[in-house]
């Protein structure tokens, strides 16, 4: 369970009856509290999901790495943008641009998985109105590793409903060689923290 003492949260672990400051992003921890709870250590459970109020402007997320086979750009390509520079990597199309790339689809699609990956499943958003600036600056090849950055630009609360605000977030994807190969913005409406009682 959990009770609010001020402005701290506290975990309490049922059997132990011990109750300590709960840090928020992480799971779960293992304490050992002499004097307070003598007996043995004890896993807390603390709510790690995060909210509009945990973000603030010049935040910066790391996201990533992620390699990319060229099974993958073969498999994308072939289902979502056939392009012979997608698709066919000893097309002249495509030996012309240096053999096969990526599609540009496929990088924001990588993008996304990472995101997820690194902080979008423990954040309460609310899906988004969608993405500005999107520019694809270089080409991503089979075996390139990417990883990125998600840096806040700004944070506020909505203006017609009270449960959510907009936070709007500049992204950065490079590969392995350190040459930034997609930039973007994303805007994503994010919840606020609910009362205790009821978060999830």
């Amino acid at each position: 369970g959990a009770i609010n003492a001020g402005s701290v949260v506290l975990s309490v672990f049922p059997k132990s009856g011990c109750a300590v400051p709960a840090r928020r992003y992480f799971r779960f921890k293992i304490l050992w509290l002499p004097g307070i709870c003598p007996d043995k250590p004890f896993f807390v459970a603390e709510n790690s999901m995060r909210y509009l109020e945990d973000f603030a402007v010049g935040d910066v997320i790391g996201i990533g790495p992620y390699r990319v086979s060229e099974a993958e750009i073969l498999e994308f390509g072939n289902r979502y943008d056939p392009q012979v520079f997608h698709t066919q990597p000893e097309h002249p199309r495509s030996q012309a641009l240096g053999g096969l790339l990526a599609s540009g689809w496929h990088t924001g699609a990588i993008f996304m998985r990472m995101a997820v990956d690194a902080f979008m499943n423990d954040t309460a958003l609310l899906t988004s109105p969608g993405i500005d600036r999107l520019r694809w600056l270089v080409p991503v090849r089979p075996g390139d590793v990417l990883s990125g950055s998600v840096t806040v630009e700004s944070v506020r609360p909505s203006q017609s409903k009270p449960d959510r605000g907009v936070m709007v977030s500049d992204v950065v994807i490079q590969n392995d060689s350190g040459v930034t190969v997609m930039t973007l913005q994303t805007t994503s409406f994010v919840m606020v923290r609910p009362p205790l009682n009821e978060q999830r």
